[in-house]
């Protein structure tokens, strides 16, 4: 989790960790369910901060835009939110 500022608060938590409680014993995610879960928000977050262009998108995070639709399509992401 990366933020602009010296800390990072509740709000910057993708809701996948902002809105749970502590797991119960056997109710816990896998790994790759919270690996999954923070990706797709964090994909939905950096979308919208760069109003749904994927180029752009792809250029701030580092990635190439075919890695980035790739992603996109895995998760099922609409981007059409324009």
């Amino acid at each position: 989790i990366m933020s602009p500022g010296p800390s990072i608060g509740v709000s910057q938590l993708p809701d996948v960790l902002r809105n749970s409680s502590a797991p119960h014993a056997g109710s816990a995610l896998s790994l790759e369910e919270a690996r999954r879960g923070f990706e797709r928000e964090y994909l939905l977050n950096r979308l919208a901060e760069h109003g749904w262009n994927i180029s752009r998108t792809a250029e701030a995070i580092g990635i190439a835009r075919e890695s980035l639709s790739r992603k996109i399509k895995a998760h099922e992401i609409e981007v059409d939110r324009g």
